[in-house]
């Protein structure tokens, strides 16, 4: 389905009328400038919930994964058919636009698998996301762990010995405050990896704003810390229902298959 204002949300019937409540009903209004509707499947929501909130006017999507496993993948996009895998997007930045893959091509020092692998340096890989056993974290690149020196190196050491996850991107929210360092000024689509009260979201605007805009809406959603997930021409991702139905997120742009590095949420057994 397609806005006037270019978003692309493609799915079956749930979402549809999910859209169309939207447009007909007063909206329940529970903060500044911030309206909620909210999808709920009943018993059958196990792995991948969403609702629709509006922001000063704004609209955004947000996705909440619930018995998941967040992981990091490179090199090989995750199977759309694969039903294990609920949800797949961007994750950290692509350098150049190969036909071939080659791990330098990714922005920020990352884990897979516990595996370290080393991407090209970038000025705005300035927070990073660290799953481990059943945790994970979101934080910035300047934080320090008492008595055991700074954050980052700590939880990617985490991600390793786990065999985990871990990848560097550009910080929005850090302990519920916007970020001082924003670079990007464009009205844009914009999707974060988030945490709230111990959750683990995804957040995407469905309208175009700045990043800055953005940024402030996640804080009056109530974010503690987000990490933002490459957009533009790599925008394209996906989450599945319980049910089994698919919803691709954003256009399918001829760039996607120079994708070389995703967030997948993988049902947790």
């Amino acid at each position: 389905m397609k806005s006037k204002k270019g978003y692309v949300f493609a799915g079956g019937v749930g979402l549809l009328l999910l859209f169309a409540l939207m447009a007909i009903h007063s909206w329940l209004a529970y903060g500044e400038g911030v309206v909620s509707s909210e999808h709920k499947s009943g018993a059958d929501d196990k792995y991948i919930s969403y609702n629709m909130e509006s922001v000063n006017g704004d609209n955004y999507l947000v996705i909440k994964g619930t018995n998941v496993i967040p992981e990091f993948v490179d090199s090989v996009a995750p199977n759309i058919s694969d039903s294990d895998i609920v949800l797949a997007v961007a994750a950290a930045f692509t350098g150049e636009r190969l036909d071939y893959y080659k791990p330098f091509n990714i922005g920020g020092n990352y884990v897979v698998k516990g595996i370290a692998k080393k991407g090209f340096s970038s000025k705005y890989c300035t927070g990073y996301f660290a799953a481990f056993g059943d945790g994970f974290h979101i934080g910035s690149n300047m934080d320090e762990i008492n008595g055991k020196g700074k954050a980052i190196l700590y939880h990617k050491q985490k991600a390793i010995d786990s065999k985990s996850s871990y990848f560097q991107q550009l910080l929005l929210v850090h302990n519920g405050m916007i970020t001082d360092y924003i670079p990007f000024t464009k009205e844009n689509q914009y999707r974060a990896l988030c945490e709230k009260d111990g959750e683990l979201l995804i957040v995407q605007s469905l309208d175009k704003v700045t990043c800055r805009d953005f940024s402030e809406a996640l804080v009056v959603l109530g974010v503690n810390n987000a990490l933002y997930l490459d957009m533009g021409s790599w925008a394209w991702g996906w989450f599945r229902e319980n049910n089994g139905s698919l919803y691709e997120l954003s256009y399918r742009f001829p760039e996607t298959r120079y994708q070389t590095n995703w967030i997948v949420f993988r049902k947790r057994k």
